[in-house]
């Protein structure tokens, strides 16, 4: 029993950490277009 629920707060987290690497990734380049659009 132990064990699934490891297996799937592993498979949650690892779920979580990629959907917050890519709204990283989307914020940067929002940022960055930001910044682009300020400059002219």
């Amino acid at each position: 029993m132990q064990d699934k629920l490891i297996k799937l707060y592993q498979s949650e987290f690892k779920k979580n950490n990629r959907l917050e690497k890519k709204l990283n990734k989307e914020f940067t380049e929002l940022r960055f277009l930001n910044l682009i659009e300020i400059k002219e």
